[in-house]
């Protein structure tokens, strides 16, 4: 009976390992992609100048350009509504859906934006699964130690789905914050930087592939703080 026990709880503690390894690669590849996106809108941005200059950045999208810019904002608008993004994220794209004059640098702020706000849903959701796989270790591993010192085995019931929804809306930390508000909140301040990034390459006439190098110092910023956030909010359910 006991090592009919072990055996069963084992391979299930090794099935959660092996779903938070794939979260952890998830999380990692979904920012490689939104790494790309953001470089992509970098150097479209670098071709569009005759010469790097702020000004330059600054001049306005000809008509067909906004025609492209207007469809690529409709279509991160849908995507938006469909997730249930932020407001603030929603109000952004509806003062650039309504905006007559267009600059390239604006363009690229808000494809780059694009990019951050799809991996902040992303994240959201893997780290939504990571907590639910900690949450359940915590679960039936509580329960083996409790069968193995009464050196007896029955049938555990199953996690409940409202106790792992309540322990997704529990807010801890100092911040009083839900994970997935302290995520938008990286985020925020993830985007802030890079346009800030963005704009002083320019001002220092830098080339696009040194442009580029300085916003991806601050992607490696967030493969770790994303790393962090699975490991603490997984740790804080546990």
């Amino acid at each position: 009976m006991k090592d009919d026990l072990s055996k069963t709880f084992l391979r299930l503690f090794e099935k959660l390992e092996r779903k938070s390894l794939l979260l952890v690669k998830s999380l990692t590849n979904n920012i490689d992609d939104a790494e790309k996106q953001i470089d992509d809108a970098i150097r479209q941005l670098y071709a569009d100048m005759d010469d790097v200059s702020l000004q330059n950045a600054n001049s306005l999208l000809s008509d067909d350009e906004k025609e492209q810019f207007y469809l690529d904002v409709e279509r991160y608008h849908a995507d938006a509504l469909k997730v249930g993004a932020s407001k603030a994220w929603l109000s952004y794209l509806n003062g650039m859906r309504s905006r007559k004059r267009v600059s390239r640098i604006q363009s690229a702020n808000t494809h780059i934006r694009a990019a951050v706000m799809g991996l902040g849903e992303r994240e959201v959701a893997v780290i939504s699964d990571a907590i639910v796989a900690s949450y359940e270790g915590a679960y039936y591993y509580t329960a083996y130690e409790i069968q193995r010192n009464l050196r007896q085995g029955w049938l555990t019931e199953l996690l409940d789905v409202d106790d792992l929804t309540r322990a997704l809306r529990k807010r801890w930390g100092t911040d009083g914050e839900l994970f997935s508000g302290r995520i938008w909140n990286n985020k925020q301040k993830m985007m802030q930087a890079q346009e800030n990034e963005l704009k002083h390459s320019i001002m220092q006439g830098n080339n696009v592939n040194k442009a580029i190098k300085r916003i991806d110092k601050l992607m490696d910023t967030e493969r770790y703080n994303a790393r962090r956030h699975i490991r603490t909010e997984s740790a804080y359910y546990a």
